[in-house]
């Protein structure tokens, strides 16, 4: 088991690529003057290496590991540590999300979710039922900010 998750670590940290426009996404963001934090239930050695690589980490205000809360997902810890990080009001996150347990997780922390579907493991209406929004991908979350108003 141990080396199971060592290969998985070193595949994520070396291997796996971004999303189709993520990087563009996450720089319009920035020009939009959201602060961006990542919440995710990877752990340190394969998320931090993952993100200098692809050349992402400077967009993130604050990133949160899963080995950096004792409670991952669905429970909320990781999205309250994180709006505690960025110093913001819960009312004012919104997550994405493209995993039910994580949109679970944002919503117990009472806070907004767009959900961008993955479709090979789930039935999409799974994401309809549970997150605020659905998106068909990351392309579409600055409109969204821009009409729901989560830059004020």
């Amino acid at each position: 088991m141990r080396r199971r998750g060592e290969i998985a670590t070193e595949f994520f940290a070396n291997r796996v690529g971004l999303f189709p426009s993520a990087k563009a996404t996450l720089e319009r963001l920035r020009e939009m003057k959201i602060c961006l934090a990542l919440a995710t239930s990877s752990v340190s050695a394969s998320a931090r290496p993952f993100l200098e690589r692809t050349g992402i980490r400077s967009l993130f205000e604050v990133v949160i590991t899963g080995d950096q809360v004792e409670r991952g997902k669905p429970h909320p810890d990781i999205y309250l540590i994180t709006a505690e990080k960025l110093q913001v009001d819960i009312d004012s996150c919104l997550v994405i999300e493209d995993a039910l347990a994580g949109i679970a997780a944002a919503k117990a922390a009472n806070m907004r979710v767009a959900a961008i579907p993955d479709t090979r493991f789930v039935d999409p209406r799974e994401y309809t039922n549970e997150a605020d929004y659905v998106l068909r991908d990351l392309s579409e979350i600055p409109a969204l900010i821009r009409r729901v108003g989560a830059t004020e």
